[in-house]
């Protein structure tokens, strides 16, 4: 732990950072990895002695960690060395990786479907209400998984702008979703980008699909690219709407 620590704390100083910084970006270990590489073995023992000495320094270690650091330079030093010959670095630098965005798993809990008794009561009660904004409510405080939304698109129970007024209270990630089943076939090619299957698109197989087609058109290029990205990202096609 000592000479790791002893490590980063020398490659920080090295690269430009403290001597207690001991965490080693990316861009410190390109850093580095061109400094080290590039140097002749004697530029590079001077070079990491000046950063003991100054690693001293900083941290005004006393005589006994002082003596102990010391026992430890030429170590450090042919192990850089021997590094820097077989392109090793990445063996000897231990530095923090950027996490990338993790592509998003979607799971669906077959607990959260309603009742086939709960379904047909709720869709009764949003056929009833004439308000658009009070129906579109009741949908989004009551409807959690994909299957029931698939079988609320599919009852019957929305009118005309209806299903716009629904598909707006969505993100993103929701319309991506739908996006999957919609554009099955075409995203299925992974030849078009995703702008250019909406723009291509003219028939759809039901209702819902129509008004959604819709509703996708008149988006921003912008955000229609972002809807795109996130369909390459979804690793299966259902999800519980939370």
């Amino acid at each position: 732990i000592f000479q790791l620590m002893i490590n980063n704390a020398v490659f920080s100083l090295l690269s430009g950072g403290e001597a207690n910084q001991v965490r080693i970006s990316e861009v410190q270990y390109d850093r580095l990895n061109r400094l080290l590489s590039d140097c002749h073995t004697d530029k590079r023992a001077n070079l990491i002695n000046e950063a003991f000495d100054r690693l001293q320094r900083d941290l005004k270690t006393d005589q006994t960690i002082t003596d102990y650091i010391n026992l430890y330079r030429n170590e450090f030093i042919q192990r850089v060395n021997n590094a820097a010959e077989i392109d090793g670095f990445k063996m000897l630098i231990i530095r923090e990786i950027e996490e990338r965005e993790k592509p998003i798993a979607l799971i669906l809990n077959e607990n959260d479907r309603m009742s086939d008794i709960e379904l047909r009561k709720l869709v009764d009660c949003i056929m009833e209400i004439k308000n658009t904004a009070e129906k579109i409510s009741l949908i989004r405080d009551h409807f959690v998984s994909l299957h029931d939304y698939l079988d609320l698109l599919n009852s019957g129970c929305l009118f005309d702008d209806e299903y716009i007024a629904l598909f707006a209270t969505f993100g993103n990630f929701e319309l991506a979703i739908f996006a999957k089943i919609v554009f099955y076939e075409e995203l299925r090619g992974g030849i078009l980008n995703f702008i250019d299957i909406v723009a291509d698109c003219a028939e759809a197989k039901s209702e819902w699909e129509t008004y959604y087609i819709k509703f996708i058109k008149q988006l921003e290029d912008e955000r229609i690219a972002t809807i795109g990205h996130l369909i390459n990202d979804i690793d299966y096609e259902e999800i519980s709407f939370y």
